[in-house]
């Protein structure tokens, strides 16, 4: 990857490297690191909303094609709710934290960069990658990758049936992910980028849920609420 796509991409990249000459005064890289450190996620270490942005931008402004993931966590407050219930008292947001991170790592960002991309932390649910000079339809077996990957995480703490509050307790697991990418060449900008990206990932998210309905002994008794975006039990 060209020196200049690894700077885009890595917000920190430039100072790490400048950290590096010998002419940088010891005593001042622990400051530098700990700034560093603080201006990334303090649960799974990745670049934020903002560099995340910049990236994007940077990458438009120099002509470089790319591909964005868009990626949520679905149930992530699940996560919580199993370790309150499984191990009462014995620190049940850590656990579910570690279980994010080992999500993470070893799915999204293990992925990413392995395709010479990045991953990124957009909110407390949502994720992004970004693969340079790499089309969606390229990209698309690696989301996919990411997804099964989680899968097998999930099912390792036994969190594929934990049941999602939002759509009225309805089984979804807690941990895995749903994805929708889009690239430049169909998108001019960032906004219709991240639309298009968003777009394919509602629709991700919604055959997910369809599916798990339809393995519900009575699917029957499952309406989708247009409203609110969400699953619902029928007043029978």
């Amino acid at each position: 990857m060209p020196k200049n796509i690894k700077a885009i991409l890595d917000s920190t990249y430039s100072i790490r490297q400048e950290m590096t000459q010998p002419d940088v005064p010891s005593r001042i890289i622990p400051l530098i690191e700990d700034l560093i450190n603080n201006s990334l996620d303090d649960v799974c270490g990745l670049q934020l909303r903002w560099a995340f942005v910049r990236a994007v931008d940077m990458l438009y402004s120099e002509g470089i094609a790319f591909t964005i993931g868009a990626i949520d966590f679905r149930n992530l407050s699940g996560l919580n709710s199993y370790f309150e219930h499984s191990s009462p008292g014995s620190g049940a947001h850590e656990q579910a934290n570690k279980v994010l991170r080992e999500i993470t790592e070893e799915a999204i960002t293990y992925y990413a960069r392995k395709h010479n991309g990045e991953a990124y932390r957009i909110g407390g649910d949502e994720f992004s990658v970004i693969f340079p000079e790499m089309l969606a339809d390229e990209a698309e077996p690696i989301l996919e990758s990411m997804q099964k990957k989680a899968d097998e995480i999930v099912k390792k703490y036994n969190l594929e049936n934990e049941p999602h509050p939002k759509h009225d307790y309805l089984p979804t697991g807690a941990g895995g992910i749903d994805y929708g990418c889009a690239d430049t060449v169909h998108c001019l900008n960032r906004e219709a980028i991240l639309n298009e990206a968003d777009y394919y990932l509602f629709i991700s998210k919604e055959l997910f849920l369809q599916d798990i309905v339809s393995r519900q002994p009575n699917p029957e008794l499952w309406a989708w609420d247009e409203k609110n975006k969400h699953y619902q039990r029928k007043n029978m």
